[in-house]
């Protein structure tokens, strides 16, 4: 009998890009209730050998605007849809924001840096 991804069509949808993976639903951070931003996301192959099954998935990982608490998703899905997708990434962990968002938002995190006590 075939797995179910129950995640799949309910919580998330498949993207057919580097990403992978879309949440069907608002990420909100549980502390400050802020917008959340993809940080990174990569592709787990593994095996649980307890329950004898693979548990194969796109791991996302969230990160809050407001202050910086990080949420990660495990993305249950085929590994051939898996597959593809590291294909199209080269092989390679996928780390938002890039280098030019960085560059947009450095002011933002100037701020929030001296707030800390850095200079």
């Amino acid at each position: 009998m075939p797995k179910k991804y129950s995640m799949i069509g309910t919580k998330w949808e498949r993207t057919d890009d580097i990403e992978g993976h879309r949440p069907l639903f608002d990420i909100k951070c549980r502390f400050c209730n802020e917008d959340m931003f993809l940080r990174y996301t990569q592709v787990l192959f593994r095996t649980n050998k307890l329950r004898g099954a693979d548990k194969d998935c796109n791991q996302m990982a969230y990160k809050c605007w407001g202050c910086g608490n990080v949420q990660r998703f495990n993305v249950d899905d085929k590994r051939n849809y898996l597959k593809e997708i590291l294909l199209k990434r080269k092989g390679i962990t996928l780390y938002y924001p890039r280098k030019s968002t960085w560059a947009k938002i450095n002011d933002f995190v100037k701020e929030k840096l001296e707030s800390l006590g850095y200079v």
